[in-house]
């Protein structure tokens, strides 16, 4: 089980955003995405998304699947998950709060 951690910078080196992948176990693993509020609106939340998600599952091939938690009542990042070829999964409560659960797998 580990952690891989990204920091993903515009060509002017400002931090756009990070984002972080835990494995759970041996063939799956947990996204978060943090973007900075400076880029907000700009649509680079889903191509950070997708470009992450590719790029941790080509550097681990044992990875089948990816899932992200995500608050039901933030939909914008819903949006750049479904955009980014997440498929919503369930509803779920964390912490008493109700979440959002969206997948990805490799077959897609």
């Amino acid at each position: 089980i580990g952690v891989d951690f990204f920091i993903v910078e515009n060509e002017n080196n400002q931090k756009i955003g990070q984002v972080r992948f835990e494995k759970n176990n041996k063939n799956s693993a947990y996204i978060n995405v943090n973007l900075n509020p400076d880029f907000f609106g700009k649509g680079l939340g889903s191509k950070i998304i997708k470009n992450a998600t590719e790029y941790f599952m080509n550097k681990h091939s044992e990875i089948k699947g990816i899932t992200a938690e995500i608050l039901d009542s933030n939909i914008v990042s819903q949006k750049a998950f479904k955009k980014a070829d997440y498929k919503f999964h369930k509803y779920a409560f964390l912490k008493n709060k109700k979440m959002a659960i969206f997948k990805f797998t490799k077959t897609q």
